[in-house]
C-alpha cells in the first residue's frame, strides 16, 4: 500500500507456543525485578553481578541443555522448533525415543550414513532424560557434550 510492505503475519492467538512464550517472558521478568531489587536491598554492586553472573549463567544453562532433569523436559517437551526461517518445517523439542532411535540420534556419525530421513528432535539431551533412566541418560548427554566439545 502506497509503496510500503506490510507483514502478513498469521492469527496464532490460540498457538500454544505463543502461550508458553508469553509465560516464559513473564517468569523472566519477575526474577529480573526480584533480582534487582534483591541487590539494591542488600546494597549489592551490579559490577559485581556483571562478573560473576556470565559465569554462573553459561554453568546454569550449560547444565539445563546437557543434563535436564526429566521435570524440566517435560516442561517443554511439547513444544515444536522450526528449523527454517520460514517456519515451513517443525520438529518437536523433546520426545521419547526408540532404542534404535537414541542409538542413531547420539551418534552423529551413524545418523549420517543410516538415517538421513527420520527428523530428529531438535533437543536429543532432554529426550534422552524423558526416555532413559537417569544415570544412564546423564552419561550419554555428557559423551555427547565430550564429543560436541573435543572431537567434532
Amino acid at each position: 500500500m502506497n509503496g510500503t510492505v506490510v507483514p502478513i503475519f498469521e492469527d496464532n492467538l490460540n498457538n500454544m507456543e505463543i502461550i508458553f512464550t508469553k509465560i516464559q517472558h513473564k517468569s523472566i521478568k519477575t526474577f529480573s525485578n526480584k533480582f534487582s531489587n534483591a541487590l539494591f536491598l542488600y546494597k549489592i554492586s551490579p559490577e559485581l553481578v556483571n562478573d560473576y553472573g556470565r559465569k554462573i549463567i553459561d554453568v546454569l544453562m550449560s547444565k539445563f541443555i546437557y543434563s535436564p532433569h526429566k521435570e524440566e523436559v517435560t516442561a517443554f517437551e511439547n513444544l515444536e522448533h522450526a528449523s527454517d526461517i520460514s517456519h515451513t518445517n517443525y520438529v518437536k523439542l523433546a520426545e521419547r525415543l526408540s532404542y534404535k532411535e537414541i542409538l542413531v540420534f547420539n551418534l552423529p556419525k551413524i545418523r549420517k550414513l543410516f538415517w538421513k530421513d527420520k527428523k530428529c528432535p531438535y533437543w536429543i539431551e532432554g529426550s534422552n532424560a524423558i526416555t532413559l533412566p537417569n544415570p544412564i541418560a546423564y552419561v550419554l548427554n555428557y559423551l555427547r557434550l565430550f564429543y560436541r566439545k573435543f572431537i567434532s
